[in-house]
């Protein structure tokens, strides 16, 4: 019974883990998107701005 909660906390662990590795993704996704909205002048087109996401998001697994 206690090997089932453990595993249960361990698994809830692992999710929490992927869910916020998500967040800081979008996150940085989102500070990139203001930067280049709020200076006018981004140095990053928004197609660069998400293939660098998406490597990230690669890297990340």
């Amino acid at each position: 019974m206690i090997s089932d909660y453990d595993d249960s906390i361990a698994e809830l662990e692992v999710k929490f883990k992927i869910l916020l590795e998500d967040f800081e993704k979008v996150e940085w996704l989102r500070n990139e998107l203001i930067k280049g909205e709020e200076s006018g002048l981004s140095n990053k087109t928004m197609s660069e701005i998400l293939e660098e996401a998406k490597r990230r998001a690669k890297l990340a697994k």
